[in-house]
């Protein structure tokens, strides 16, 4: 089977799980089916965490990590947010489920997982949960919450 190096064209020097590991075509394939194809809750949480959105963390979404495709993903903080619907209440696969956590957690990753009602009912509550961890999870100091504004034109040199 042909393998794919999920390394960043841009930018050679990157690190961190994303970029050093090996990515089958397969599994690359259906994580970008699986971007065309989101379901309700997901395109909701995408919305809010794209682009920076969440207090400046970037996100990917339906990212390949060690063999398993995880909802979305901030590599700064090393948080995996998965969505999860009524499926994950079988038995089986909150087994799998567990099984996958394990091995993220190998790799120094925290996972949150969030229900689809939660996000339909609770979204302000959900991100603002999702900011704590990323805050506290953070490998670099944020900006201040509340942005100080800057005046232009004062403080300058005459």
């Amino acid at each position: 089977m042909k393998e794919i190096i999920t390394k960043s064209k841009r930018d050679s020097a990157k690190s961190g799980i994303v970029f050093l590991q090996r990515v089958v075509d397969s599994k690359a394939s259906r994580a970008k089916q699986l971007r065309q194809c989101m379901t309700v809750a997901e395109a909701v949480m995408w919305r809010e965490l794209r682009n920076r959105k969440l207090y400046g963390f970037k996100f990917r979404r339906q990212q390949v990590i060690d063999g398993f495709i995880v909802d979305f993903y901030c590599e700064e903080a090393k948080l995996v947010v998965e969505i999860d619907g009524h499926v994950h209440d079988i038995q089986e696969q909150k087994h799998l489920d567990k099984h996958r956590e394990n091995v993220l957690i190998t790799h120094g990753l925290s996972i949150i997982r969030i229900r689809n009602e939660e996000i339909e009912t609770q979204l302000k509550e959900v991100l603002e949960k999702v900011k704590q961890i990323l805050i506290e999870n953070a490998t670099s100091p944020r900006p201040s919450a509340t942005p100080l504004r800057q005046e232009w034109g004062k403080n300058e040199p005459n």
